[in-house]
């Protein structure tokens, strides 16, 4: 089965849209274009990752598989 997912999900600066962005031991991401410092995660949160990928049909099409896999030994 294929599952439809991006190749690579492209994260932009929250503050001017660039996507040159350099990361540091703290987790601290710096935008080169403007120097916006933000951590990793809050980034990651204001680039509305849920409507890049859908979690919910992701979450569906994992289902099926795995009750494919486990199909006749019991699985409900």
């Amino acid at each position: 089965m294929k599952l439809d997912l991006p190749e690579s999900i492209t994260l932009n600066c929250p503050s001017c849209k660039s996507e040159y962005l350099a990361i540091d031991e703290y987790k601290i991401v710096s935008c080169q274009t403007c120097s916006l410092k933000i951590h990793k995660d809050e980034l990651i949160n204001q680039n509305n990752l849920e409507e890049k990928i859908n979690i919910e049909q992701l979450s569906k099409d994992l289902t099926k598989e795995i009750q494919k896999i486990f199909k006749g030994k019991n699985w409900k």
